[in-house]
């Protein structure tokens, strides 16, 4: 009987988090991120910095500054591009939440980059600057 009682519980905890994973929509349609990290051309022309190396991009809720659910993306590469002097490398990740703190983070073993994004973006779709930590 004990046993039981713990059940129901446990599946209104799973179903309340499930509830707070919300994806924004337009007109019925779940989103997807695409953001284009630009690097300054320290590689050469014949190849972008996300050719060598284990790149990852992932999306992911935030508790203060605990990531608590995250999504990888993907990196590109192959859509990479030089322009001006700089490598604009295009990524994507899907938009699994609307909900509380998110983030998008770009990592290498050297370091990463992390952005911040509002709750709910204004309608000049600013975001916050990125906070990178041990990147040469």
């Amino acid at each position: 009987m004990a046993g039981s009682s713990q059940i129901p519980g446990f599946l209104g905890i799973k179903h309340q988090a499930e509830k707070a994973r919300i994806p924004p929509t337009i007109d019925g349609r779940e989103l997807t991120l695409e953001v284009e990290f630009r690097f300054p051309n320290t590689c050469g022309l014949d190849r972008p910095p996300t050719s060598e190396g284990d790149w990852q991009f992932t999306f992911a809720t935030l508790s203060g500054q605990a990531r608590r659910e995250y999504r990888d993306g993907t990196i590109q590469t192959a859509a990479a591009h030089h322009e001006n002097g700089q490598w604009i490398v295009p990524t994507q990740v899907e938009l699994f939440t609307e909900r509380g703190g998110r983030s998008v983070t770009r990592s290498l073993d050297d370091g990463s980059c992390i952005l911040v994004l509002l709750a709910r973006e204004n309608r000049d779709w600013r975001f916050s600057e990125f906070i990178c930590e041990n990147e040469s």
